[in-house]
Parts: C-alpha cells; sequence; structure tokens
C-alpha cells in the first residue's frame, strides 16, 4: 500500500485544485456590434441548405463533390484542424499527474570471480495543482482554438464549393463570349472583303479600307484576348478539383435559369449561420483564457511530487512490497524575479485580447456587408437583364427590318451587317449579365451562411 508520506497529499489535492469555470460567458463577453434588429421580415428557414442543388445543374453538383473530396487547400485545412485537436489534447493532459516506472539491472565478473546480480525498480509520482487555474485555462484556450479551427474547415468547405461554382459558371459564359467573338470576327471580315472590292471599283476611298481592316484586326485581337481567359479560367477550375491543369474540362453548351430571388427580409442573428464568424468568436473565448493563464502564471504553483522504488540482488524479490519505499513531498515555486518576463506575457495576452476582439468585429461588420451588397445587387443584377433583353429585342427587330430593306435594295450589304453587330453587341452585355448574376448569387449564399452540400453537417 501507499506510504502515509504520499498518501497525505494526495487526499489534499482534491481541495488545492480548484481550477475555476469558464473564461469567456457569450452573454457576458461577445464583442458589441451595430447590427441592426433584422433586415426585414422573414425568418431563418428561408434560407436554404444544399444550395448547389439550387441551380439544377448535374454537372455542377458532381465538380462540387469532386472539389470537397480532392481540393488540397481542404486537404491542409483538415489538416490543421487535426493539429488543434492535438494541442487541445496535449493542453488537457497538462492537468492530469505523471507517473513515470524506471528499472535497471546489475552484475559483473566471470566464472568463479562473478559479483551479485539483481536490479532496481523506480516509480515517480509528478502532479500540478491546478490552484489558479492556469493550466485549466490553457486547455481552454486550447480547447477554443480546436473548435475554431474546425469551424474555419467547415468554412473552408462552402467556399471552396462556391469557388467551384463561380468558375464553373465564369467558364460557360466565357466559352459563349468566345463564340460570339468568332461572329464578330467573321462580319468584320466580310465588310473588308466588300469594301476592298468596292475600293476596285472606285466606289470608296483607301480609308475606308483602312478602316475595315483596323476592326478585323481589333475583332481578332478580342477573340485571342476571350481564347486566353478561357484557358486560364479552365485550368484554375481544374486546380480548384484537385486535377492536373491539363485544359481539358468542357465547358457547359448554356447558362442554367438563375433560381428564384432569396427573400429579402432576413434576420440579423442569421450570421450566426456563417462559420467565420462563429470561429472569430472563438478566437476570442480563447485569448481570454490565455489571458487567465497568464495571469494565473505570475502566482505560486503547487506540486506533488512522489519517489518509490525497490533494490535487490534477487530479481523474484523486486517487488515484494516489504522491499518498496516511498518518499513523497509537496512543494510551492513561487516567481520572485524573472526580470519582468510574466509580466510582459500579460501585456502581450492583453493585446491578443484586443486584436481577437477587433478582427471579430471586423469578419462580422465585412458578413452583413457582403450581405447587405449581396441581397442589394441580386436586384440590381436582375433590373440590367431585363433591361439588356430590351435592347437586344429591339436591336433584333431592327436586323429584320434590314435584312428586308436589303432584300428591297434600300440599303446594301455593309449597312445590314453594321446593324447585325449591334445585336451581337447585346448579346455579349446580355450574356455578361446573366453570368454576373449567377455569380452574385453563389456569393450570395455564401455570404448567408448557407451549407452548400445537399446534406447538412
Amino acid at each position: 500500500m501507499l506510504g502515509p508520506r504520499l498518501l497525505i497529499p494526495l487526499l489534499l489535492a482534491p481541495l488545492l485544485g480548484c481550477g475555476g469555470g469558464p473564461s469567456y460567458i457569450p452573454e457576458r463577453d461577445r464583442p458589441e456590434l451595430p447590427v441592426p434588429d433584422s433586415f426585414g421580415i422573414g425568418s431563418p428557414e428561408q434560407v436554404q441548405d444544399g444550395w448547389i442543388a439550387s441551380f439544377g445543374d448535374e454537372t455542377l453538383e458532381s465538380l462540387v463533390i469532386e472539389a470537397l473530396s480532392n481540393n488540397p487547400d481542404l486537404a491542409a485545412a483538415a489538416a490543421r484542424v487535426d493539429q488543434a485537436a492535438g494541442f487541445a489534447k496535449k493542453a488537457g493532459a497538462l492537468l492530469e499527474p505523471t507517473v513515470s516506472l524506471g528499472a535497471g539491472a546489475y552484475g559483473g565478473g566471470t566464472g568463479e570471480a562473478s559479483g551479485p546480480t539483481g536490479g532496481g525498480v523506480g516509480l515517480s509520482f509528478d502532479w500540478e495543482l491546478d490552484v489558479w487555474g492556469r493550466l485549466s485555462a490553457g486547455a481552454e484556450a486550447a480547447r477554443e482554438d480546436y473548435l475554431s479551427a474546425v469551424l474555419l474547415e467547415q468554412y473552408a468547405r462552402q467556399s471552396l464549393a462556391a469557388q467551384v461554382a463561380k468558375g464553373w459558371f465564369q467558364l460557360t459564359e466565357i466559352q459563349l463570349q468566345s463564340r460570339l467573338a468568332q461572329q464578330v470576327v467573321d462580319l468584320q471580315q466580310e465588310i473588308l472583303t466588300i469594301t476592298e472590292a468596292q475600293l476596285q471599283q472606285g466606289a470608296v476611298a483607301q480609308t475606308q479600307v483602312d478602316l475595315a481592316r483596323a476592326a478585323v484586326a481589333s475583332a481578332n485581337e478580342a477573340l485571342r484576348s476571350v481564347q486566353g481567359a478561357f484557358n486560364q479560367a479552365q485550368r484554375s477550375l481544374e486546380v480548384l478539383l484537385g486535377r492536373y491543369p491539363s485544359g481539358e474540362l468542357a465547358a457547359a453548351d448554356d447558362f442554367v435559369a438563375v433560381p428564384p430571388a432569396i427573400p429579402a427580409g432576413l434576420p440579423s442573428d442569421l450570421l450566426e449561420r456563417r462559420m467565420d464568424i462563429v470561429a472569430a468568436e472563438r478566437q476570442v473565448a480563447a485569448s481570454y483564457g490565455r489571458l487567465d493563464m497568464a495571469k494565473a502564471a505570475k502566482l505560486p504553483r503547487v506540486a506533488i511530487t512522489a519517489d518509490g522504488g525497490a533494490a535487490s540482488s534477487d530479481f523474484s524479490s523486486l517487488l515484494n512490497p516489504a522491499n518498496i519505499a516511498w518518499n513523497s513531498a509537496a512543494n510551492l515555486l513561487a516567481p520572485i524575479f524573472d526580470g519582468g518576463r510574466r509580466d510582459a506575457d500579460v501585456e502581450i495576452a492583453n493585446a491578443q485580447q484586443e486584436a481577437a476582439v477587433a478582427e471579430y468585429r471586423s469578419t462580422a461588420l465585412q458578413a452583413f456587408a457582403e450581405v447587405e451588397t449581396g441581397l442589394e445587387n441580386d436586384g440590381i443584377l436582375l433590373q440590367r437583364e431585363q433591361f439588356l433583353d430590351v435592347t437586344l429585342d429591339s436591336n433584333q427587330r431592327t436586323y429584320e427590318v434590314a435584312q428586308a430593306q436589303l432584300e428591297a435594295g434600300r440599303i446594301d450589304r455593309i449597312q445590314e451587317l453594321q446593324v447585325q453587330a449591334r445585336v451581337l453587341n447585346a448579346r455579349v452585355a446580355r450574356i455578361s449579365i446573366r453570368g454576373l448574376r449567377l455569380m452574385q448569387r453563389v456569393d450570395l449564399h455564401l455570404s448567408l451562411g448557407g451549407n452548400a452540400e445537399a446534406t447538412s453537417e
């Protein structure tokens, strides 16, 4: 059984180990924000989870699944979660006693001159009592760091899904723009051919030919620019998917429809769904724990140490209780002079807490700005598309009239082609705005904190 000198401090340990409760209490310590009561009328249920599926694009859904499985940045985020879990486990282990076992053997000589043989077993016990809550504060800070890492990994998943969706819609937009750019090249080339023929007939001056040739060159340059943008968008999306950037990913033939508008009346507490905001608050909580830990480090430390062991020339009797001896003590270590190191640690922890609070506020305010801007832009882009629809329809009707006039001999082919060029320009603008609407909708979903995946975690 344990010797009395070891038993007494062990009985006192529960009385001395009086680490405090949580350092951070949200109802008391959460940083204040200039938050409106709500954006209007609505409920959190109006925000859709699994919003990737709302676009009705099976290819997009499969690309998101591929990215979530293979993206290396996401794998790094998951590794950081594992790392934070290890630190939290290590910090929690400091609250427990340390028990070490050592053993040795001795012997010597040869033949008749051989000496005695035997061995020794030693057991040491060391336990720092968390009298002032220093160790529990450190464990709490590490636990909050772990929770923050988990939340940031979840936010990284949503951000990755949004990047894939935007990259996919951008790739589709550029492909459609490339087709129109080729049509513009063909149109300008036809105008140049006609103008050169007119020059041979003396119907136009050389200046007209030069202008037509410049228009062809400009159209070709625009086409090459679009082709370069397509290659870049293609490879960027392949990297997000975790693929080799071979430039082999095919784009969609056309846009999907923009889903119905998200209700504008969303309560402000909906932003608690934003994992980056919750992660920032967990960092605030961790800073409270680190500050408590730094303050407690200035107070005396109480530790229980004990050593026990046995030695015998007969290995069989090493574990005989009669041969075991114990020595125990309770130690008090109080800092007297450290050159200001502990005071500096408190100052550092104070500054880290102020920085964590400021970063939380910045993250939250930025999120509100993203929501407000996203909701407003969603409507503005819809109106712009409606205006461009009118522009395109009007130009299309004008072109149909020009075709009839050409057949009647009232205008020439160049005039008809010039009207057709206005139709192409209107289509370019409309494709651009449709791509913007789809990408803006993705940004809005991300800012509202909805889960991109079909099954909420």
